[in-house]
């Protein structure tokens, strides 16, 4: 098993003593796979970044994600709740099909990416019908859609539509 998910359960455990997906139903559309949003995930020139930055910047914390740089994108239909500084706007709810992609680095070079793809109603979907997942540079899962987002809900509880960019880099 991987290190980074076995903590992220024990965490998720201790932090929250039960399992916080107990009272969310599954949605019953369909589900997300892994495979299948690592395709959606690839980067092309129409996505747009936070605050503009198309380079990796210093990260405020290092909780729960440990790499000390970020970039992150937003496709197009995400990209619709960004204002003209490329922060996300107070108070707006992302459409369903909007992708953002946490990119985490040494600075150089991408250890990580962390996903979250709105999808009211699919049964991959957690809190907020958000699909959360993160993947190694290869596209090896580390956090499946499978999990629903519940190693990822005690710190995206908050934050506009469960995103954190303008609080945590602002």
């Amino acid at each position: 098993m991987n290190m980074r998910v076995s903590l992220a359960t024990v965490l998720l455990v201790v932090a929250c003593k039960e399992d916080p997906l107990k009272n969310l139903a599954p949605g019953t559309g369909p589900a997300v796979s892994d495979a299948d949003l690592v395709v959606l995930i690839q980067p092309t020139a129409s996505w747009v970044y936070y605050k503009n930055f198309t380079t990796p910047f210093g990260k405020a914390s290092s909780s729960p994600h440990p790499e000390p740089f970020i970039r992150v994108r937003y496709n197009t239909r995400a990209a619709m709740q960004l204002d003209a500084g490329g922060k996300v706007k107070v108070g707006v709810v992302f459409a369903d099909s909007s992708v953002i992609v946490k990119e985490l680095s040494d600075g150089t070079t991408v250890s990580t990416y962390a996903v979250m793809m709105k999808l009211n109603g699919s049964s991959s979907a957690g809190f907020g019908g958000w699909i959360w997942a993160e993947y190694g540079p290869g596209g090896a899962t580390r956090y499946s859609t499978a999990s629903r987002g519940g190693a990822c809900s005690s710190c995206h509880s908050s934050g506009i539509d469960y995103t954190r960019m303008n609080d945590t880099h602002p």
